[in-house]
C-alpha cells in the first residue's frame, strides 16, 4: 500500500515511471533509472561529494564511490535558494539526470548538456520545462546538471582564497558545473553518449555561464559546442552591478564576503561553516573575474583569442526589457538612465527613446540589449573574428499578436519564454497555443538537437541558417515562422557597443568606480628612451591580463639628483604573482630603478628574477616610460627557458602597468598581454628636458687605446647561488644574485644586497653586472659594470651635490673579478 501511496505521488510530481534499465556503471559505482517512452531516463545521479561542511565554499571534491546499485529514479534536491523547486532544496545538491535514446552503450549519441538559469539565486533541474524527454527523443542523450547558486554558491572572502590553492574564491557554482561537465567527458559513454560530441546550453543565467565556460581555461576540452539562449557576460567589471554590467573583481567581492560575514556575526570562515544555510544571512551571489575561472574581462579574452573555441549559437528574446520592472513613468526612466550611464546617457536615449508620456518597447529594448542583445551580438562578432569555429545568431519573437489598446498592446516575448519552445513542452491544450507555436518548437529543437549532431543547426526540414559574420550580418528570427532576417535594433546597438568600448578604457572604468575620471591614452616615449616601441605605448588594460605580480620591497635607495634627473633604485623582497598561466614568484633582489625627470616624467628600468614553480627561472629586463607617477608603464622583456612551460613569454608583445606604494614598501606590476592592441592616433608624447642628458640603455664599450690608470678602490663581493635560465631567445642566460660585499682601498663602503651580475653566453662570455653601493656617508651609487673579460667597463651614477659626484664624469675601468674568501674580489680604476 505504501508503495502504491508513493508511485501516485511521485506520478502526481511529474514523475512517470516504466521498468528498470538495465544497471550501468559509472567511475563511481553502478547506477539504475528507469525505461520511459523508450528512452533511458536516470535522475539524480551524484556527480560531486555534497558541498557540506568543511566543503562549503569549496571547490566540489569527488563523489564517494558507492557498492551495489544506486536507485537513480527522482530528482535530487536542487540547491539552497529563495523559492521552493518541485523536488525541494538542499545544500546537498551536487546531482545530475541523463536521458538517453541509446539501445547499447556502443552507440556514440551526440550529448546536450542543460545549464539552468534562475540569476544565479535560483534554479533547479526539476522544472518542468527542463525535463529532456522530447529533445532526446530527436536523437540526443540530454543530460542536466545541478549546481550551487546565491551566497554559498559564489561568496568571496580574503580567508577563503588564501585557504584556496590558487589563492582565489567564489564562483564555486561554476566549478560545480565543470564538475559535472567532466563527470560527462569520463561516464556518458556508458550511457551511449559520445564524450567526444559534447555541447553545453543553457538560458539566462544558464546561458551567461555558458559564455563563462568558453572562456574558462579550467574548461577546456569538456566541450564542443555552445548555445546560449539570453545570455552572454561580456561587460566590464564595476562596483555597483546593472544587467549586462554584473562581474566584479576579487577585491570587490572579497569586500562584500567580509561584510556579509560581519552580518551573519562570524568572526572567521570556521563560525559561517558552522552555521546552518537556514541562519546564513539573505544575499545574492554572482560569478567575478577571479583571475583563475574567469582569468579576465571576457571582452578582452575573446579579442585576444584566449577562449575556447568551438562553434556557438546564441540569440535572445524581443521583449527581454519587460523581466526587469524599470521606472513605467518617461521621466523615472530617464533618471535611471542617466545614473547608469552617466556621459553616455543622452545618446542612449536618443537611440533608445521614450514617448512624451510613456516607456514603450524602444525604450525597454535599451535594458534588453544591454543585458542580453549587445552580449550575444558582441559574442557572435567575437567568435567570428577570432575564432576558427562558426557563429549562429538568433532572435526570439514568437508571441500573440495583441489587440491595440489591450494592457499587452506593443509587447513582445519575454524573458525565458524561449525554454519551453526549445524543450517542446509548449501547451498543446491551451487554447491560445496556434499551430505556430507547435511549428516554430519544433524547429528550434531540431536546430538544437542538429547543432549538438553537426556543429551547425542546418538538416532537413528546416530552413538554412547562415553563419554569422560582420561580412554577413544575418540572425535567424523565430516569429511565426524561421526566416533569416537582419540584426534587430543595429544602429542602436552600435551606439551601445561605444558605451561598453568607452568603459572598458581606462577613464571609463575609473568613472564606473567612482575615482576621478582621467584621460589616458597611447604614450609616445623619448626617442632616447623608447622602450622598444616608439610608434606608442598601448594602454596596458587595452590587452589581456597575463598576471600581476605584488613586490615586496625589501631597501629604497635614495640615490639623489644625478645628471639624469631624481634616481631611485628599490631592491625588492620577495614577490607573489597571480596568474593562471605564470607559474612562478618574484625573487628577492631584483631591482626597479625609477628616474624622475625635471619635468616629471619617469624612465624606469626593471630588472627581475622569476622562479618558476617546477624550479627554473626566468630573466626580465624592460624599460618603462611615464607622463607621471600616476600612469607608469612597463614594456616586458621576458627571457624564459626555451625548453620550459613558459617558453612563450620569449615571443609576444607585454606591457605592464606599474604602481609604486612607499607607504607599504609595495611594487605591483599588472602586466597585460597587447599583442595586437593597435596604439591608437589619439596619444601623448613624452619629452625629456632638452638640458638633461639621456641615460644610457646599452653601456659603453672599452675603447683600443684606453688602459688601467690610478685604482679608486678594491671590492668584495659576495654571491649567491647561481640562477640559470639556460639556452633562450638572447642566449645562455646565467645569473649569479649579488648579496653584499665590502669596499676598501682609497673609498668606504658596502655592496648593497641586491641586484646581480646577469651573465650571457652568447659569442663569449659577458659580464652584465648591475648593483648599489652604499658608501661610508650614506650615499648610494649606482654601478653596471659590463664587458667581456680582459675589457670591464663600470659607469657609475651618483648625486650631483654629493661627496662623490665626480663618479658621473670621466671614465673608468675594472679588473677581472678574481676569486676570494667566499666572494670576487675587483679593482676600478680610472681610465687613461
Amino acid at each position: 500500500m505504501k508503495k502504491r501511496i508513493l508511485l501516485l505521488a511521485l506520478a502526481a510530481a511529474g514523475f512517470v515511471y516504466g521498468e528498470q534499465t538495465d544497471p550501468v556503471k559509472t567511475k563511481a559505482g553502478t547506477v539504475q533509472g528507469t525505461m520511459e517512452d523508450g528512452l533511458s531516463v536516470f535522475r539524480g545521479i551524484p556527480f560531486a561529494a555534497p558541498p557540506v561542511g568543511d566543503l562549503r565554499w569549496k571547490a566540489p571534491q569527488p563523489v564517494k564511490k558507492w557498492d551495489g546499485v544506486l536507485e537513480t529514479t527522482k530528482f535530487a534536491p536542487g540547491p539552497i535558494q529563495g523559492g521552493n523547486p518541485p523536488s525541494g532544496k538542499s545544500e546537498d545538491c551536487l546531482y545530475l539526470n541523463v536521458w538517453s535514446p541509446a539501445k547499447s552503450a556502443d552507440e556514440k549519441v551526440p550529448v546536450l548538456v542543460w545549464i539552468y538559469g534562475g540569476g544565479f539565486a535560483g534554479g533547479a533541474t526539476s522544472e518542468h520545462n527542463y525535463s529532456g524527454e522530447q529533445l532526446a527523443k530527436k536523437g540526443v542523450v540530454l543530460v542536466s546538471i545541478s549546481y550551487r547558486v546565491g551566497t554559498l554558491g559564489f561568496l568571496a572572502h580574503p580567508e577563503l582564497s588564501a585557504e584556496n590553492p590558487n589563492q582565489v574564491s567564489g564562483n564555486y557554482g561554476l566549478l560545480d558545473m565543470i564538475s559535472g561537465l567532466q563527470w560527462v567527458k569520463d561516464n556518458i559513454a556508458a550511457f551511449g553518449g559520445d564524450p567526444d560530441k559534447v555541447t553545453i546550453f543553457g538560458e539566462s543565467a544558464g546561458g551567461i555561464a555558458v559564455s563563462m565556460l568558453c572562456a574558462s581555461p579550467q574548461a577546456k576540452g569538456l566541450f564542443h559546442g555552445a548555445i546560449s539562449q539570453s545570455g552572454g557576460s561580456f561587460g566590464p567589471t564595476r562596483p555597483k552591478t546593472y544587467p549586462g554590467e554584473n562581474m566584479k573583481t576579487l577585491a570587490m567581492a572579497e569586500k562584500e564576503g567580509l561584510a556579509f560575514a560581519e552580518k551573519a556575526g562570524a568572526k572567521s570562515i570556521e563560525d559561517l561553516r558552522k552555521l546552518s544555510a537556514d541562519q546564513l544571512p539573505s544575499g545574492s551571489g554572482w560569478p567575478i573575474v577571479d583571475g583563475w575561472v574567469i582569468p579576465d574581462d571576457q571582452y578582452k579574452l575573446y579579442e585576444a583569442g584566449k577562449f575556447n573555441d568551438t562553434p556557438i549559437l546564441v540569440g535572445y528574446n524581443s521583449d527581454e526589457g519587460m523581466s526587469f520592472g524599470g521606472a513605467r513613468d518617461p521621466s523615472g526612466h530617464i533618471a535611471s538612465v542617466k545614473e547608469r550611464y552617466g556621459p553616455f546617457a543622452e545618446r542612449l536615449l536618443e537611440a533608445y527613446p521614450v514617448a512624451e508620456n510613456s516607456v514603450p518597447k524602444t525604450a525597454r529594448d535599451l535594458m534588453r540589449d544591454a543585458a542580453f542583445g549587445w552580449q550575444t551580438w558582441s559574442w557572435a562578432r567575437l567568435q567570428a573574428e577570432k575564432g576558427d569555429s562558426k557563429a549562429y545568431l538568433y532572435y526570439f519573437d514568437q508571441h500573440p499578436e495583441y489587440p491595440a489598446g489591450s494592457p499587452q498592446a506593443g509587447q513582445g516575448s519575454p524573458h525565458g519564454m524561449d525554454v519551453a519552445y526549445v524543450f517542446k513542452h509548449v501547451n498543446e491544450s491551451d487554447p491560445r497555443t496556434t499551430e505556430s507555436d507547435l511549428k516554430i518548437s519544433d524547429a528550434m529543437a531540431t536546430y538544437w538537437t542538429n547543432f549538438a549532431k553537426y556543429g551547425h543547426p542546418n538538416g532537413n526540414g528546416v530552413p538554412e541558417w547562415p553563419a554569422f559574420s560582420d561580412e554577413n550580418p544575418k540572425v535567424m528570427v523565430f516569429a511565426q515562422t524561421p526566416h533569416v532576417g537582419s540584426v534587430p535594433s543595429l544602429e542602436s546597438l552600435k551606439v551601445l557597443d561605444e558605451y561598453f568600448k568607452w568603459r572598458r578604457a581606462p577613464e571609463g572604468k575609473a568613472w564606473a568606480n567612482g575615482e576621478e575620471v582621467v584621460v589616458i591614452k597611447t604614450v609616445v616615449p623619448d626617442a632616447s628612451w623608447d622602450c622598444g616601441m616608439p610608434k606608442g605605448i598601448p594602454v596596458p588594460e587595452s590587452g589581456t591580463l597575463l598576471f600581476t605580480a605584488e613586490i615586496a620591497l625589501r631597501e629604497l635607495c635614495d640615490v639623489g639628483k644625478t645628471p639624469f634627473g631624481k634616481r631611485d633604485v628599490f631592491v625588492t623582497g620577495e614577490g607573489k604573482i597571480t596568474s593562471e598561466r605564470v607559474k612562478a614568484s618574484v625573487l628577492p633582489g631584483s631591482l626597479d630603478f625609477q628616474l624622475k625627470r625635471d619635468n616629471g616624467v619617469i624612465e624606469i628600468e626593471d630588472i627581475l628574477v622569476l622562479q618558476t614553480t617546477d624550479g627554473q627561472f626566468i630573466y626580465s629586463r624592460s624599460p618603462g616610460v611615464g607622463v607621471d607617477e600616476n600612469d607608469v608603464r612597463v614594456v616586458m622583456d621576458f627571457e624564459a627557458p626555451n625548453a620550459g612551460g613558459h617558453a612563450w613569454l620569449n615571443s609576444g608583445s607585454y606591457v605592464a602597468r606599474r604602481t609604486l606604494d612607499l607607504e607599504k614598501k609595495m611594487l605591483t606590476l599588472k602586466v597585460y598581454d597587447v599583442s595586437g592592441v593597435e596604439v591608437s592616433d589619439d596619444a601623448v608624447t613624452i619629452e625629456k628636458p632638452k638640458d638633461q642628458p639621456a641615460q644610457s640603455w646599452d653601456y659603453r664599450t672599452k675603447g683600443a687605446s684606453e688602459k688601467r690608470g690610478e685604482m679608486i678602490l678594491k671590492e668584495s663581493v659576495a654571491l649567491g647561488g647561481s640562477q640559470s635560465v639556460g639556452a633562450s631567445k638572447n642566449g645562455s642566460r646565467n645569473i649569479i644574485p649579488i648579496t653584499g660585499g665590502e669596499l676598501t682601498g682609497g673609498l668606504k663602503g658596502i655592496v648593497v644586497s641586491g641586484g646581480a651580475d646577469y651573465q650571457l653566453m652568447q659569442n663569449g662570455f659577458t659580464i652584465d653586472a648591475r648593483y648599489l653601493w652604499k658608501m661610508d656617508n650614506g650615499e648610494y651609487i649606482v654601478v653596471r659594470n659590463a664587458g667581456a673579460f680582459g675589457n670591464l667597463v663600470p659607469t657609475f651614477e651618483a648625486a650631483v651635490d654629493g661627496e662623490y659626484a665626480w663618479f658621473n664624469e670621466g671614465k673608468y675601468l675594472s679588473s677581472d673579478p678574481q676569486m676570494g674568501s667566499g666572494a670576487v674580489i675587483l679593482d676600478m680604476y680610472k681610465s687613461e
